[in-house]
């Protein structure tokens, strides 16, 4: 089975009225919203995803710009058509919580470096290999990339750089693509 995990980067999000106490202040981050890969500025993997829908929902319950909780889907499609979706939900805090859709066990941490960049780790105790991205974004918040490591076929470490072009805010609904 093929592996491919974007590292803030999945089966559907949680709605923020089911995670959050009612009332609970919440703001959303620059990386918040639906994205698409932009395949010719991305560098894959062999055998890499053909397209890859990611919607991104990270919050805060604390403040202003104090990011502590994130959730995301993504829908990935492969060259010879096979589809995969994967979800996650959990926190900023270097723990790891599972990443659903996946039959490898894997689970993710995530943290907020302090220049603002999402970076994961994913590990696989079934396939016992690691990897792990940082995403940054555009000034303009209208690209994302994230560069990384995976395994390959081999569970060798090879680098990639994934570029996402933003399809919609988190603010907007994801049926109203840009």
């Amino acid at each position: 089975m093929r592996r491919f995990t974007i590292g803030v980067a999945a089966a559907g999000l949680l709605t923020l009225a089911a995670v959050l106490p009612a009332g609970a202040a919440t703001t959303e981050s620059p990386f918040a919203g639906a994205w698409r890969l932009n395949k010719d500025q991305s560098k894959m993997v062999p055998g890499g995803p053909q397209d890859i829908i990611w919607e991104i929902r990270n919050y805060s319950t604390k403040g202003h710009n104090d990011y502590n909780r994130v959730e995301w889907s993504l829908s990935i499609t492969y060259p010879d058509g096979t589809a995969r979706a994967e979800g996650f939900t959990g926190a900023f805090d270097g723990k790891p919580y599972p990443i659903k859709g996946r039959d490898d066990g894997a689970t993710g941490t995530y943290t907020v470096l302090p220049d603002g960049s999402l970076k994961s780790e994913i590990m696989s105790p079934k396939t016992k290999t690691t990897g792990g991205s940082t995403c940054s974004l555009s000034p303009d918040h209208k690209q994302m990339t994230c560069q990384g490591t995976t395994a390959d076929a081999q569970g060798k470490p090879v680098a990639y750089t994934v570029v996402f072009d933003r399809l919609v805010s988190s603010a907007e609904p994801i049926n109203k693509k840009k």
